[in-house]
Order: structure tokens, then sequence, then C-alpha cells
């Protein structure tokens, strides 16, 4: 009934993200032209190949080693555990941050065969630890099973896109025909990861510091042991988000913004039936992970 009610819930906000962005897609293209359109999808592309490595699979591993450790130990060693896979994550993606920065004249001319991305990339650069913390603690509330945060923030963060996208255009209209291109929904974008990886951070820090217990012994593990962990599920992950991102990047070295955009419309069409499995996915990972480490295994076929 946990699983049901659950995947249930996160279904129901997924066709809602996808119906918003959808409406969001038409303004910006209504507004801002097709080009905008594009580059927006070649930044998201590009975001989502960067967090790959910046995450080095601890969204993943995260959801076997929170429900592990406050099984089987204690919350305080949960929390241990999140606060050093965070320090893991905010080393790789400051990492890649800096080299994706001073080497944004080389993605822009050489790669994307773009130059005049430049700028947009380099402020990209400045957003990939967000974007990871963002991608990270959505994880996390799935870990610990905050189904109410973790539904509220995917409902949030396309509807926020909407709103913002509306009022920016609206105070500051301008005709695309006679201006120069503004891009205005991508820094949009832009402000939104950096708001709502803080918010993430904030109520994953809540629960475990208000569910702590000093006086519990803490259960730790080393960062190799964590990477061992992980590195599987960075392999299977970044097989997963090639698949489906890296294609818009070969596209767009070859293809202007306008031609990208059509394409990105129809492969987000195209995945729109793997909903109600991606649902049942996002809840039932915890789950096992909490039912294995308790011995209660057999309550799957119940």
């Amino acid at each position: 009934m946990e699983v049901l009610s659950g995947s249930s819930i996160i279904f129901i906000i997924k066709v809602f993200g996808a119906f918003l962005g959808l409406i969001t897609n038409i303004l910006i293209n209504n507004w801002y032209g097709e080009k905008v359109l594009g580059t927006l999808d070649i930044i998201n592309s590009f975001f989502a190949i960067c967090t790959i490595f910046t995450l080095m699979g601890t969204s993943t591993s995260v959801l076997r080693l929170i429900p592990e450790y406050l099984t089987k130990y204690s919350i305080l060693s949960a929390y241990y555990i999140y606060k050093k896979i965070a320090y893991l994550v905010f080393f790789s993606s400051v990492t890649i941050s800096i080299l994706v920065y001073f080497n944004s004249h080389i993605i822009s001319d050489y790669i994307f065969a773009k130059p005049h991305l430049k700028i947009v990339l380099s402020f990209a650069a400045l957003i990939i630890v967000f974007k990871t913390f963002q991608k990270f603690t959505i994880s996390t509330l799935r870990a610990i099973k905050n189904i109410k945060a973790f539904s509220l923030i995917q409902f949030l963060i396309p509807l926020a896109n909407f709103i913002f996208i509306i009022i920016v255009f609206n105070f500051f209209p301008f005709n695309k025909s006679i201006s120069n291109i503004r891009y205005d929904p991508i820094y949009i974008s832009f402000a939104i990861s950096i708001l709502f990886s803080i918010i993430g951070i904030i109520i994953v820090n809540n629960y475990f510091k208000n569910s702590n217990n000093s006086e519990t012994p803490t259960k730790k593990i080393t960062y190799k042991k964590i990477i061992q962990i992980s590195f599987p599920m960075f392999l299977t992950s970044s097989m997963l988000i090639i698949i489906g991102k890296v294609s818009i990047l070969f596209l767009a070295a070859n293809v202007g913004e306008n031609e990208i955009s059509y394409f990105s419309r129809a492969l987000k069409l195209g995945l729109l039936t793997s909903f109600m499995l991606q649902s049942i996915n996002q809840i039932i990972a915890p789950k096992f992970s909490e039912l294995y480490h308790n011995s209660e295994i057999d309550k799957l076929f119940s």
C-alpha cells in the first residue's frame, strides 16, 4: 500500500510536470524563439552529463546506504553517511565546475561549434555544484522516505520555472524580431537550481538533526567503501543518461539550436510512456533496502 500510494502521487506529479513543461516550452518558443529553446536543451543535457561525474553514482548508492544504516544502526550513523557522501560530492562538483569554467571557450568553440555560447557555459559551470546537490538531496529525500518533501520539490520546480518565466517576460518584455537574443529562461533555470538545492539541503539536515540522538553510537564508513559501492551504480546510471542526453550534444556540434529544439521535444514525448515505471522505481528502491536489512524480504511477496 505504501508503494502504491507513493507511486500514485509521484505519477500524478510527473504528469503535471510534463504538462507544465510543455506549456513552458511553448511560451519560451513564442516569446524568446526556437534558438533559445534549443540552447536550453543543450545546457540541460550538458548538466546531465556533468552530474554523472560529480555524483559518481552516489545518488543511487545513498538509496541503499541510508536505509541500511537507519535500520541496522542509528539515525546518527545515517547522518554520518549523508555528510560523508555530501563532502565527496561537493569536492567532485567543485572540481568539475572549475574545469568547465576555465575550458568553456574550448567546449563552445570546438565541441559545440557555437562560440556564442561561451558566456552561457561559463555561468553554467558555476551552477554545476548547485545542480549536483539538487539531485543529491532529492535522492536523499527518497532514501529517508520523506515522500511529501520529495513530491513537493518535484511539483514546485516546473511550477517555479513556469511562473518566473511569465514574470520576467512581462516585466522585461522585448521584441525578438528586432532585439538581440536573450537567454532569460536559461538564467531562470540556473536560479531555480540554486534555490531548490538550498531548500533540499535544509530539509534533509533538519530531518537528521530533529531525529538525532547524540547518545547513540555511530557506525562509520570510509570514503573508499562509499566509492566501491557507488562505482557500479555510476556505470549503470551513466549509460542511462548518456543514451538519453548524448544525442542532443552530438546534434549541438552539427546543427543549429532550432533543430535541436525540435528533436528534444520529440524525445521527451517518446519518454512519456515510462512515467509509471519511473514512479514505482522512485518509491520502491529504498523500500527494498529497508526490508532486506530488516530481514523482512518476504513481505515483498505478501
